[in-house]
């Protein structure tokens, strides 16, 4: 954090408008770390060879716990550039928190941030809808009534809209 004139005046220091985008540059790059881990993992057969497609494991928060980094900065770094709260990705990652729970746009964006395209998003959400619906150990706990065809709809919307902000990213590069 810089002083400003204000300083002076007994006013609080502001941070410098090249201060915050330097952090906010920071955050963005871990997206292009996640994206770059992504690449190793780009065709629908790694992914499935990496996280056990078909054998009832293939799921979003699977490839995210895969894919993110065991630094908790680079969470932070991470959520803060998809204008998500940290302890809510922490909880997606760990399967405390369903595709249901989270804001959809963000959840989009990490999707892309993934390289996947929609129809691979679309599949591994609903593998976590299921699991959380099924196989969760607090499904009988939890308030399980997520309409999997509402859930679908609302992250298509976001879906398109993040496609409207990054066309060249997603399903371009799966097509």
């Amino acid at each position: 954090m810089t002083t400003t004139p204000n300083d002076a005046a007994g006013e609080r220091p502001r941070e410098m408008p090249i201060m915050r985008l330097g952090a906010m540059l920071t955050d963005l790059d871990e997206v292009l770390r996640l994206q770059r881990r992504a690449a190793e993992f780009s065709s629908a057969t790694a992914v499935e060879r990496n996280l056990g497609a078909g054998h009832g494991g293939a799921a979003l928060t699977t490839l995210l716990d895969a894919m993110l980094p065991d630094d908790p900065n680079a969470e932070l770094r991470l959520a803060r550039a998809l204008q998500l709260d940290v302890e809510m990705l922490r909880q997606f990652r760990r399967r405390e928190l369903g595709p249901a729970e989270m804001p959809a746009d963000p959840l989009a964006t990490l999707g892309r941030a993934l390289a996947l395209n929609s129809e691979a998003f679309d599949q591994l959400v609903m593998e976590d809808l299921r699991w959380f619906a099924e196989e969760s150990p607090l499904a009988m706990l939890r308030d399980n009534t997520a309409d999997p065809s509402e859930v679908r709809r609302v992250l298509r919307a976001a879906w398109e809209r993040d496609a409207l902000d990054a066309p060249d990213a997603g399903d371009a590069a799966h097509e």
